[in-house]
């Protein structure tokens, strides 16, 4: 009788470590994640401020300047918006295309080799 309760206890000690495991591992991945995001939360709000706020220091509030900020940046002729766009749109569209035909010939080899 004792085994069978001694089983039982270490049954419930490596579930309860499991438990204790899985949540740390989660603890470190929200951090972490939070940690990435926090970059690109803080350019969106300096994409709201204009120069003379963005002068006096960080804050956690967007402001109302966004939309003045993207005209300026769309018409400062050392800027070009829409150059750059088809530049990313030509590399994504390659990228993607390259991508599958490798997938496609990777999976072809993989299922009819056998």
């Amino acid at each position: 009788m004792t085994t069978n309760h001694s089983r039982m206890d270490d049954n419930t000690k490596g579930r309860v470590q499991l438990i204790a495991l899985r949540v740390l591992v989660y603890a470190i991945l929200i951090f972490l994640t939070i940690l990435c995001l926090f970059f690109f939360y803080l350019m969106i709000i300096n994409a709201t401020r204009s120069n003379a706020q963005l002068a006096t220091g960080f804050t956690l509030l967007p402001k109302g300047n966004f939309f003045v900020n993207l005209k300026n940046a769309w018409n400062d002729a050392s800027i070009n918006i829409p150059r750059g766009m088809l530049n990313s749109l030509i590399i994504a569209l390659s990228s993607a295309a390259i991508t599958t035909y490798f997938s496609a010939l990777t999976a072809y080899g993989a299922f009819c080799s056998s």
